[in-house]
């Protein structure tokens, strides 16, 4: 018999995961901005999709154990390493997530980001709970990136024609295509937010996840 808490973190993925392609992949967007304003609809997006995560949240702290190849050393270090990169990647993107410095590396830094991060995270915890919930959230992300290239694509021909010259979905490909360059300059910012990031989390990681890093003798 499947646990209790176990089947409802699955739903509070399946509904996290369902209302953002719900709502922003379909013709209710329109309808609940008609409905509500902009800012009245942005509103109700953030506080049901904060109710989706704290829901997640619970469930996931909830659930028990339940091994499946245990939590590998090498992949902690995975993480530990990953991390920096997936955090620069989140806050490489520019105002209001519009492409940012992290543009030439892929135009949705902060997704990859978050793909990066739910893949680690993944390998480092080798338990039910940790796939649904990491699985779950990296499958949002990665779907994210071909939702609004096709969104973009629909919405103005001529701007996705200049951006695919320019940019590449997956990250790396533009770039090795000698399609544009990177700054290193332009990655300073980021940069420095994400090893302020990383520093806090891998401090209240402990305290939060109950799993002392071993950067810290954990």
């Amino acid at each position: 018999m499947i646990d209790a808490a176990i089947l409802s973190l699955v739903g509070a993925v399946v509904f996290f995961v369902g209302w953002h392609f719900g709502v922003s992949s379909t013709r209710l967007r329109a309808v609940l901005v008609d409905r509500f304003g902009e800012k009245g609809f942005a509103g109700l997006f953030s506080l049901v999709s904060l109710a989706g995560l704290v829901w997640i949240i619970v469930a996931y702290r909830a659930a028990p154990v339940i091994w499946l190849w245990g939590r590998p050393e090498w992949a902690v270090w995975l993480v530990i390493v990953a991390m920096p990169v997936a955090l620069t990647m989140i806050f490489g993107v520019g105002p209001k997530n519009t492409l940012g410095p992290m543009s030439p590396v892929t135009r949705h830094p902060m997704f990859w980001g978050m793909v990066l991060w739910a893949s680690v995270h993944i390998a480092a915890n080798g338990d039910v709970a940790s796939i649904i919930l990491f699985g779950g959230m990296g499958l949002l992300a990665l779907l994210g990136t071909f939702a609004i290239d096709a969104k973009t694509r629909r919405r103005d021909p001529d701007g996705w024609a200049s951006l695919v010259a320019t940019t590449s979905n997956l990250p790396l490909v533009a770039l090795i295509d000698g399609r544009t360059t990177l700054s290193a300059k332009a990655l300073a910012k980021p940069f420095a937010l994400a090893m302020g990031a990383y520093v806090v989390i891998t401090l209240l990681h402990h305290f939060v996840f109950g799993l002392k890093l071993p950067i810290y003798g954990g």
